[in-house]
């Protein structure tokens, strides 16, 4: 059993959103959320596009008093990185789960319309 001076004690000594050993080997994450917080996650076409991640927490803020937790999916790390905006999303939605998924598409010369149609088609996630 957890006890709450063992939990203040923890949140005063760890940092933001790190993970503290209670008794017994328990862990917990800190810190404990007080209000629903949706978790959302960013497809870019490259790295360079992370940028839009401030934008988008900001944008949300403005919009909602919800809290989200918006992640960027970093799939360069993988042993064999999907290849196709379809592979892409899947492999997104199963690393970091969300309810909310954001997908970025350089718009290149094409029209923007066709980029809307290829999103469409390519987000088999049912997010």
């Amino acid at each position: 059993m957890i006890l709450f001076h063992e939990i203040n004690r923890c949140r005063s000594e760890v940092s933001d959103y790190q993970f503290c050993g209670v008794k017994q080997g328990l862990l917990n994450p800190l810190p404990f959320p007080s209000k629903l917080t949706l978790q959302a996650t960013l497809v870019t076409d490259g790295s360079s596009d992370v940028g839009i991640v401030p934008m988008l927490k900001w944008l949300f803020g403005q919009l909602t008093a919800t809290e989200i937790e918006l992640r960027w999916a970093d799939l360069r790390r993988l042993r064999e990185p999907p290849k196709g905006l379809t592979q892409r999303l899947v492999e997104a939605a199963k690393m970091y789960p969300c309810s909310i998924l954001f997908i970025h598409r350089d718009a290149e010369t094409q029209d923007p319309n066709l980029r809307y149609a290829e999103v469409q088609t390519a987000n088999t996630t049912n997010l």
